[in-house]
């Protein structure tokens, strides 16, 4: 798979860095689709996107993007509670926090989602975890693409800060660890191997 052929990226979790990772998408050109567990907590994240200190009203204001930038990067952004919408994504991106206990990651949640989405998902599709605390390997047992799976770790604001991690196990193929640092550079971001 190569970078043109990503025409739409899933984003699991409507959180910070859900929706930093989406901004980086959608001003780069593609499609995406943000997946989060209610239609408030998405409507929650279109507001982050628009209007934090961070996003795109607030580029607008000082001069870094235009209003016409910013409506074409809206129009190629959805949301939704529905995994099966998720059905013809080409790409992954995880990003989903911890629970109600206060943990900034839950591992048992995030491998319920990732066995979710390996059986909802089209087979082709890469998956990626933004995760910095589980091993890439150990998420990736629960899928049956080990060897499209991969880590994809931004820093927070993921649409203001230039490093992402790529993290690949034994079984990813080299042309998924390409692919992830083609899409990572044309995002503007530095990956590092």
């Amino acid at each position: 798979m190569k970078l043109d052929d990503i025409k739409c990226i899933g984003v699991l979790g409507a959180g910070v860095m859900g929706g930093g990772i989406a901004q980086c998408a959608i001003l780069a050109g593609k499609n995406v689709i943000i997946r989060d567990l209610t239609e408030e907590i998405c409507e929650n994240s279109r507001e982050v996107i628009l209007n934090s200190r961070f996003g795109f009203k607030k580029a607008v204001e000082m001069g870094r993007m235009t209003e016409a930038d910013l409506d074409a990067a809206m129009a190629r952004l959805s949301f939704t509670p529905d995994v099966a919408d998720l059905n013809d994504c080409d790409l992954i991106i995880e990003a989903i926090g911890g629970g109600d206990d206060g943990a900034i990651e839950n591992k048992p949640l995030k491998l319920k989602v990732w066995e979710e989405m390996d059986n909802v998902v089209k087979p082709e599709a890469v998956f990626a975890s933004n995760t910095s605390m589980f091993t890439i390997a150990d998420l990736a047992a629960v899928t049956n693409r080990k060897d499209r799976f991969i880590g994809m770790h931004l820093f927070s604001p993921a649409n203001i800060m230039k490093l992402v991690e790529v993290t690949r196990t034994e079984d990813t193929t080299d042309d998924i660890v390409e692919l992830i640092v083609d899409l990572s550079e044309s995002w503007g971001k530095t990956p590092i191997r």
